[in-house]
């Protein structure tokens, strides 16, 4: 069986490592876009520090997606393409708010029942906290939860890409045009060349709504763009620092090198306008002095911008688009890409090749 897969973010090029594991003949094609969520993506797994509804099945996606990486970390790396940033440094959930915390830490105690991948979790004082990330403002307490983790985004695509490729995987340069009606069999140009492959694999991310598919989710995507900063905190050695996630939705992580990522704004109605704005560092930096009040000193290295692709309804959308099960789409990951996408990526995988998963998607497909 041929299979292309148009996109090659984190997820596409997860099915694809997924799917050349299964012996699958695989085609990625990829123009990487400038502004792919996967490249501008913070990096953090922990989807258990949220205010989100925890008893819906994206929340279960994003929990057994956190816990994937260590299996996927490890067939990397007995692969030969282990370097991918993925770090266990537990995450600290602050705040000044004593109830907030005790809230938090009773929701995580009751759900490790369950789950064993959350980790520890300790509550700390302001000192102890300042102890896991010295500059961190001093009127902060935290909660330590020990299953967090950071991963590059950037680098875990290319060790899947390196992977698959060495199992035969070709990647193929170029925008894909379909060409194909409703009820026909795929058909794909590229750079002038004509694919006709036994099935179609749509993880083109925030751009979807520009492919002229023969049939389309039922919910359109759309793109929100976040600015993410990088600072470099010139002579500290941040490698191991935790994750901060306060009770907004902007977050540090740290990485080696002394680089600190701060960010991110979450923009609606921008399209894919790229440009760097006065307005999104201004946010972003504010956050970040309140948090670090040394940061102002730290060095600017990079701002980011990517594309988040957005749902309609807020959901990922996972599964075949026709009853002939020749096309499948996978998007719709929002902020959740890098936690959920190699796992999400592992279960379409599963689902072409014996038409099963370990995981229940009815309630992402994209009729749902």
């Amino acid at each position: 069986m041929s299979i292309a897969i148009i996109g090659g973010g984190i997820i596409g090029t997860s099915i694809a490592y997924h799917l050349a594991h299964h012996g699958e003949k695989v085609t990625v094609i990829d123009d990487h876009r400038s502004g792919r969520a996967t490249d501008a993506g913070a990096g953090i797994v922990c989807p258990w520090v949220t205010k989100r509804n925890k008893n819906t099945p994206g929340y279960e996606l994003s929990t057994r997606g956190a816990t994937y990486y260590e299996t996927l970390q490890k067939q990397l790396e007995a692969e030969g393409f282990g370097n991918t940033g993925y770090k266990k440094v537990g995450t600290l959930a602050i705040s000044t708010d004593d109830d907030y915390l005790s809230h938090l830490e009773d929701e995580l105690s009751k759900e490790k029942e369950r789950n064993q991948s959350i980790g520890t979790s300790e509550r700390l004082s302001k000192e102890q906290t300042k102890e896991k990330f010295p500059p961190l403002h001093e009127h902060y307490e935290s909660l330590f939860v020990g299953g967090g983790a950071r991963v590059d985004g950037r680098k875990l695509q290319l060790a899947m890409q390196q992977s698959a490729q060495k199992l035969g995987v070709k990647w193929v340069n170029g925008t894909a045009k379909v060409n194909s009606a409703k009820g026909e069999d795929p058909k794909l140009e590229v750079n002038g060349e004509v694919y006709m492959p036994n099935k179609v694999i749509v993880a083109s991310g925030a751009w979807l709504e520009e492919l002229q598919l023969p049939v389309r989710p039922k919910h359109k995507i759309r793109p929100q763009r976040g600015q993410i900063v990088h600072l470099k905190a010139h002579g500290q050695e941040t490698s191991d620092w935790p994750i901060i996630q306060p009770e907004s939705s902007y977050y540090i992580l740290s990485f080696e090198d002394s680089r600190i990522v701060v960010g991110a704004t979450r923009e609606d109605g921008k399209g894919f306008t790229e440009q760097i704005t006065a307005g999104g560092l201004h946010e972003v930096l504010s956050i970040t002095s309140e948090l670090i009040p040394e940061a102002d000193q730290y060095e600017w290295l990079e701002t980011r911008v990517g594309f988040r692709p957005i749902s309609a309804d807020n959901k990922p959308v996972l599964g075949p688009l026709d009853k002939e099960r020749t096309f499948y789409v996978a998007n719709g990951f929002g902020a959740t890409g890098l936690t959920m996408g190699p796992y999400a990526g592992k279960l379409l995988a599963d689902l072409v090749h014996t038409d099963q998963s370990e995981m229940d998607l009815r309630a992402f497909h994209p009729d749902a």
